[in-house]
């Protein structure tokens, strides 16, 4: 769950952070609060307030693909700028190395 509390914590408390990165987040219906369910209702604000919101997931993640494609789904038609990001692989470190290697240097960008 600590990739879906990235995203919660960061769009709930936008404040305090600029940048998301979260990989094979897995959002699960009956864990998502009131809180981010309301922050999600104003997309302007978190588009506002992000300079980065990536979500990456392995192709063949059988753990939280399918929830994670929903959830990309539900960004897009919400118009919340995000970048989703598909690479070869399962639910593992092998998709969430190179994922936080290529995070990292984007937000050191800025």
């Amino acid at each position: 769950m600590g990739a879906f509390q990235a995203i919660e914590t960061g769009i709930v408390h936008l404040g305090y952070f600029s940048w998301i990165g979260a990989f094979s987040p897995g959002p699960l219906g009956s864990a998502i609060s009131d809180e981010f369910k309301n922050a999600l209702k104003d997309p302007n604000k978190i588009n506002e307030n992000l300079h980065l919101f990536e979500i990456v997931v392995g192709d063949n993640d059988l753990i939280t693909g399918p929830t994670d494609t929903a959830f990309e789904s539900q960004l897009h038609e919400l118009k919340i700028q995000h970048v989703y990001t598909v690479m070869p692989g399962t639910h593992s470190m092998f998709v969430w190395r190179p994922a936080l290697s290529n995070f990292l240097q984007e937000i050191f960008k800025h």
